[in-house]
């Protein structure tokens, strides 16, 4: 049986090779990325939806975008360069919203203020919004190391991470102008070192990786606004895998035996990965010639 390794596209694009392609993606233009994420997009306000990748290069303090529907960079009004879209000096986590249509909006962490930057992916009904303008910032007590975020029965819920603190923290934030509202702010313990969460794309399921700890956790979201509004309890799934994890990638296959959601996990200087199914809390190791970035 052989194993879809090609589960983030905006990861892969950054990788010296790809399931699809060995040449160069995007030569002369990413200019040290540090993270890259896929987006419905309306570049040029046109009303008219893209599929973007936008990227972070905390270098220049910017993010850039490619219309991978036209298959050029999107320019900026001076036609000739690249659109940059200004940010913090250590913005490199993009967070794109999942949801069940496209979401107008993206999110992105920048580390050394720290705060919360708001980017239009398409204009405001209204027209007075537009696509990639000057982010919205939202100040922050504590950067967080990862965040996800979902629109989950109309209201838009954000969980970030917090390693050197062992919790998760999970808020509401309002769901026209991305303002977090932290007096909703849920502190949660969680393991040892919480590192990466990631929601499914049915927005059943929330997936944290534990720098710490020989588990990764799924998380039902199916009360999860309660939490927020009324202080429910979170359900909790710890899953044993084994070994430590760090970099988490999920989703959705259906390998002969009906669909179920998998996670690919690993940890920097081991030559191997996990494929873990969270339905049956099964794993597997899958040994690599190189070790995974």
């Amino acid at each position: 049986m052989k194993h879809p390794f090609c589960f983030s596209i905006a990861l892969l694009l950054l990788m010296t090779a790809s399931c699809a392609q060995d040449q160069p993606f995007l030569s002369g233009h990413i200019k040290r990325a540090h993270d890259a994420i896929m987006v419905t997009c309306d570049p040029y306000n046109k009303g008219i939806h893209h599929t973007c990748l936008v990227f972070s290069s905390a270098f220049r303090e910017s993010l850039y975008i490619y219309d991978a529907t036209a298959g050029e960079m999107v320019l900026s009004p001076m036609v000739y360069f690249p659109l940059k879209v200004k940010v913090g000096q250590a913005t490199d986590l993009l967070v794109a919203v999942v949801s069940d249509d496209p979401f107008p909006l993206m999110f992105a962490i920048d580390k050394a203020e720290p705060s919360l930057l708001v980017t239009r992916l398409f204009p405001s009904v209204d027209k007075n919004q537009r696509s990639f303008e000057t982010p919205k910032k939202y100040r922050l007590d504590k950067a967080p190391y990862h965040m996800a975020a979902a629109l989950i029965d109309d209201t838009l819920i954000a969980m970030m991470t917090f390693p050197e603190d062992g919790l998760i923290k999970v808020l509401a934030l309002n769901k026209d102008t991305g303002e977090p509202d932290l007096a909703s702010v849920k502190s949660i313990p969680l393991g040892t070192n919480p590192h990466h969460v990631v929601i499914d794309e049915k927005k059943m399921k929330a997936v944290i990786s534990d720098s710490g700890e020989h588990t990764i956790r799924a998380i039902d979201l199916a009360n999860i606004v309660d939490v927020v509004q009324k202080g429910a309890a979170l359900a909790l799934d710890p899953i044993p895998i084994g070994s430590e994890s760090e970099e988490l990638l999920i989703s959705r296959r259906d390998f002969g035996d009906g669909e179920h959601l998998y996670a690919v996990v690993f940890k920097h200087g081991k030559q191997e990965v996990k494929l873990v199914n969270i339905d049956s809390k099964n794993y597997e190791n899958l040994a690599l010639q190189e070790e995974p970035m």
